[in-house]
């Protein structure tokens, strides 16, 4: 160990679990629904994209973390191999063992669709106004990951080959029923 880092630890008390748990609930603004809310703390890297939806962020020995992956384990022991933190309460602020218990990314995205979370999960329309019809849906792409609008799909196919907007949207588009590309079933034949 260098002599820096000795001396940083002889200044830094080592605090226990109890007390940073104490230490980060006296960060929070606690809500009449028992959401412990950090205020938005944005860390610096730039690969950090979860702070841009609202999670909080506390320096638990001499490390950042978010905020309720601290409190997590802090108040119930490591977090699992594999496993996320979900927010039982669905309010990313908050950092109140209680409202958090740790699962797999696929169960806490079931969860998310179960309540109805994504704010562009039961949509009528696409951006452009037309139908969310399966006719009209399609998996577009390299990938083949995505689901598209087969009619903004074809104008913007139509406009590539040079056609103006308006003359792309004037001719009507014949969507046959059934007719949605499947998303892994392709034979590719080399």
């Amino acid at each position: 160990m260098m002599a820096w880092d000795a001396a940083r630890k002889a200044r830094w008390p080592v605090l226990t679990d109890a007390e940073l748990l104490a230490k980060l609930k006296g960060k929070c603004v606690v809500t009449d629904s028992g959401c412990w809310e950090l205020p938005y703390a944005p860390l610096k890297s730039k690969g950090m994209k979860h702070q841009q939806k609202g999670y909080g962020q506390f320096y638990m020995r001499g490390k950042p973390w978010r905020a309720h992956r601290a409190a997590y384990t802090l108040a119930k022991g490591p977090i699992p191999a594999g496993y996320v933190v979900a927010h039982s309460c669905d309010n990313p602020p908050c950092c109140n063992p209680d409202h958090l218990t740790a699962c797999t990314e696929k169960e806490n995205m079931q969860q998310a669709g179960a309540k109805k979370r994504w704010p562009r999960q039961y949509r009528d329309t696409c951006a452009q106004g037309h139908p969310r019809t399966p006719e009209n849906m399609v998996y577009h792409g390299r990938a083949r990951k995505k689901l598209h609008c087969r009619i903004c799909v074809l104008i913007r196919n139509r406009m590539k080959a040079g056609w103006t907007k308006d003359e792309a949207e004037s001719i009507p588009f014949a969507i046959e029923p059934g007719a949605v590309t499947p998303r892994r079933d392709f034979n590719f034949k080399r």
